[in-house]
């Protein structure tokens, strides 16, 4: 089974032959290396945030989204999701954490805000006030874990550097005991329930606040 990286590569593949230009033409408009390209199209390399960002510049009308998980269309960027990934680079550049987490905050942040506006639309809410004010929560919430994956991340790797040599620490074990972790798995929960309007969460309260109005 292909791994997320190389699924990646092979997309980013697909939109170039769509261009309908060389892949050496391709660097010369992003400002990718060639040799770095070639390796992230093989499925050697991750494509990393710098790299997207990148091509981003160069080619807005990508969807970030389709590139890094494969989901929505491959053309259908959003002003908001640039401005997301703005953000999220922006977090990463202060805070001690790799690309494979930074890649993993990126797609659920996603998936938060289109859990949001899919339960949004199921209680009938499209007030472009009452959505602005809670995707300025969420946006709160999505920081408040930002700065907690950074910190755990950074708590983790210490530990395992204690038991591990440095060149064998791996990215992957680090997130793996990471996604168990008591502080992250609790925000995790609380954020979803967010998310879905559900138990007595502000969003909720918020909604319920507005359907009372249209009565």
């Amino acid at each position: 089974m292909a791994s997320d990286q190389t699924k990646s590569g092979h997309r980013l593949g697909t939109f170039i032959e769509s261009l309908g230009i060389s892949k050496k033409e391709f660097t010369r408009r992003t400002g990718l290396d060639y040799a770095h390209l070639h390796k992230i199209t093989t499925g050697s390399n991750d494509p990393g945030f710098e790299t997207c960002c990148k091509i981003s510049e160069a080619y807005p009308e990508l969807s970030l989204t389709w590139l890094i998980t494969g989901e929505g269309e491959m053309k259908n960027i959003s002003r908001e999701e640039r401005n997301d990934i703005q953000r999220v680079k922006a977090w990463r550049d202060e805070n001690a954490t790799d690309t494979s987490a930074v890649l993993y905050l990126f797609k659920t942040e996603q998936q938060d805000n289109k859990s949001l506006i899919s339960s949004l639309r199921h209680k009938g809410v499209f007030d472009e006030q009452v959505i602005k004010r809670l995707k300025g929560i969420l946006l709160e919430l999505f920081i408040e874990r930002r700065e907690l994956w950074s910190s755990v991340y950074e708590k983790y790797k210490n530990e395992y550097a204690l038991t591990k040599k440095p060149e064998e620490l791996t990215e992957e074990e680090i997130l793996e005991d990471m996604h168990g972790s008591p502080e992250l798995k609790g925000l995790d929960e609380f954020i979803a329930s967010f998310c879905r309007l559900g138990g007595k969460s502000q969003s909720q309260q918020i909604v319920n606040e507005y359907l009372k109005t249209r009565k």
